[in-house]
């Protein structure tokens, strides 16, 4: 891996970082998928905000940083047992208002 190679690496995990930090100190009731904790108002949609500041760096190196730090994230979580994805995934199927900010 070259100096650029570790420099793209390195700005894709501390986006990935960064991501986790501000969803971990935001509201769930401001990020949850069901308006019933968010009382009408726009998801705030973190990860999408996060995906547009990879697509402006347009460099493959970086997503692959960033989805190797959610894939572990993930992972982690979900076989120490959250969440069931034959439970949770029923309730993901309508579309709706999302806020991301900058």
């Amino acid at each position: 891996m070259g100096n650029t190679d570790a420099a793209a690496w390195q700005t894709g995990n501390a986006l990935a970082f960064q991501m986790l930090r501000e969803i971990a100190a935001g509201s769930f009731e401001d990020m949850a998928y069901e308006d019933t904790y968010r009382d009408g108002r726009p998801q705030r949609n973190v990860v999408a905000a996060y995906f547009a500041k990879l697509r402006d760096l347009q460099d493959t190196r970086c997503d692959m940083a960033f989805a190797a730090v959610l894939t572990d994230y993930l992972a982690m979580n979900m076989h120490a047992g959250e969440p069931d994805i034959a439970v949770t995934s029923g309730r993901f199927t309508q579309p709706i208002a999302s806020q991301v900010r900058p």
